[in-house]
């Protein structure tokens, strides 16, 4: 098994990301793995579900993989149902693709940032942002770049509704907002 001798080696402590793409037997075979022992060299962690299905990795695996990697501090999810729980609430940096690619049940503290990029090919709930973001109390960063209308997804900031999805909810004066052209612009209290 490549993951596995990959975080044997030597050149484990060298890599400060990993990226897991594949179906849910495999993320989770990948997280036991992390999850079996130390790895404090671990900064930044990619899942990306390549089938979609409702199974994420329990939370009993996120929380035991978390403890494993002190240092990671940024989480990348792709896709639907990749985790599920609160284990991940000491993470500073949360990188999401998907309106449910985590399953929630209390707020994530840790974050202060957010990098949102919704996949509404299918259409979006929007009861989801509002929700997601009274989750994140102490968020000061939010991205949502990655949201671009051009690409063919349905633009989230106008639904054609006098509200649309990601307007309501947003908390005023709270985020410092990154533009698409990487500008950054603050509002503070």
């Amino acid at each position: 098994d490549y993951a596995a001798a990959f975080l044997a080696s030597p050149a484990s402590g060298y890599t400060r990301g990993i990226k897991i793409a594949d179906e849910d037997s495999i993320i989770a075979s990948v997280l036991e793995l992390l999850a079996s022992r130390q790895h404090p060299w671990l900064e930044y962690l990619a899942i990306e579900k390549t089938a979609v299905g409702r199974r994420p990795a329990p939370r009993e695996l996120v929380k035991a993989m978390v403890a494993a990697a002190p240092q990671l501090h940024t989480l990348e999810l792709d896709s639907q149902h990749v985790l599920e729980g609160n284990e991940i609430a000491a993470m500073r940096r949360l990188e999401l693709r998907g309106a449910d690619a985590i399953d929630l049940d209390g707020p994530l503290d840790g974050v202060e940032e957010l990098d949102l990029a919704l996949d509404v090919r299918g259409g979006i709930d929007t009861s989801w942002p509002p929700r997601l973001l009274a989750r994140l109390p102490n968020l000061r960063v939010l991205d949502l770049a990655r949201n671009d209308p051009a690409t063919g997804d349905r633009d989230v900031f106008d639904s054609g509704s006098p509200s649309p999805p990601l307007r309501r909810g947003f908390p005023p004066r709270r985020l410092r907002a990154r533009s698409p052209c990487s500008t950054t612009s603050t509002s503070r209290p």
